[in-house]
């Protein structure tokens, strides 16, 4: 079953669409999904659903054409999301930074360890994130559709077979992706 469905049908007003589908491999039209321009390699985009435990129930991974600008800009905007300048895992690196300064806290019998090492880890974080958004905004160019990627896994659904729900930032990507697809609008059903 070679079918997808448009939640929403872009426009020009409208700048993302969720398409739901129901192919295992969806077809990605061979032109950015970002600035739609020329393709010469690849995002690679996730749908992972997990249990209460953090197992893996479900995982599928695509790789959507891009530029390589948008790729270097869709990087820059993820590494803001992940990485800080405390390390590749912030929270590791902060509650290190917490564990000492309450250390010092007992040795000096006061909390203002504790508190000068929160504003410093804020400050840190402020500073490097400003950085990384300013370096962002230096890469973006004018036909992109938005800094981070262009187009989302959201979930996955058992509905006659695989159904897949991508969200797309560039409705013209959208509509590339909906026609080559053969989209036609959703069945009623509910979710």
């Amino acid at each position: 079953m070679n079918k997808v469905q448009s939640a929403k049908s872009p426009t020009a007003k409208s700048p993302t669409a969720n398409i739901r589908l129901s192919v295992w491999e969806p077809r990605w039209p061979q032109q950015c999904a970002c600035c739609c321009g020329t393709n010469d390699t690849t995002i690679e985009i996730e749908i992972k659903e997990t249990d209460e435990d953090g197992d893996i129930l479900y995982q599928r991974n695509w790789e959507v054409p891009s530029c390589n600008h948008c790729k270097l800009h869709v990087g820059l905007a993820q590494s803001l999301t992940f990485n800080t300048f405390l390390g590749p895992n912030p929270s590791l690196g902060s509650l290190i930074a917490v564990i000492v300064s309450l250390f010092f806290c007992g040795v000096f019998n006061s909390s203002l360890p504790l508190i000068v090492t929160i504003v410093v880890i804020l400050a840190l974080l402020a500073r490097y994130y400003w950085r990384g958004v300013q370096k962002a905004k230096k890469v973006i160019k004018a036909e992109c559709c938005c800094a981070g990627p262009a187009v989302v896994g959201l979930s996955h659904h058992e509905f006659r077979g695989e159904m897949h729900t991508f969200r797309f930032n560039n409705a013209q990507y959208a509509e590339a992706f909906k026609q080559l697809n053969n989209a036609h609008a959703p069945p009623k059903f509910a979710s």
